[in-house]
């Protein structure tokens, strides 16, 4: 898979949820497979793995390596992030309880110049 199969998979894997009781071992290789590249990915993949990660609740040891990967490369492209992923990525980090104050610190620097791409939804 390429950056952008993988996000779509993360993606749709979201929204499924979890469906057996071994799911995150079934997931073994995708978290590698993810981690070898997600430096490489761009805001909208991002947002979309952690947006992912949070909604199925993977946050054990074992996925701590992908939720950090995902930080580094989030932190070093937020400034241009999209609004979407800007939001998308500050809720998943606040859902799967991620403490991670250099993030939000960044993602708060940059969220005035966003405001008026920003819509509220319902």
């Amino acid at each position: 898979f390429n950056q952008v199969n993988l996000a779509a998979c993360w993606s749709r894997l979201g929204r499924i949820g979890r469906a057996e009781p071994d799911f995150e071992e079934q997931l073994a290789e995708l978290r590698l497979q993810t981690l070898e590249s997600v430096g490489e990915w761009g805001d909208h993949g991002l947002s979309n793995l952690v947006h992912a990660l949070a909604k199925l609740r993977l946050s054990g040891a074992e996925w701590q390596p992908l939720w950090l990967a995902a930080e580094r490369t989030a932190l070093a492209q937020v400034s241009s992030f999209e609004a979407q992923a800007t939001s998308n990525t500050a809720w998943s980090y606040a859902k799967a309880r991620r403490r991670a104050p250099e993030l939000f610190d960044a993602i708060a620097a940059a969220a005035p110049a966003r405001l008026r791409a920003m819509s509220p939804q319902a």
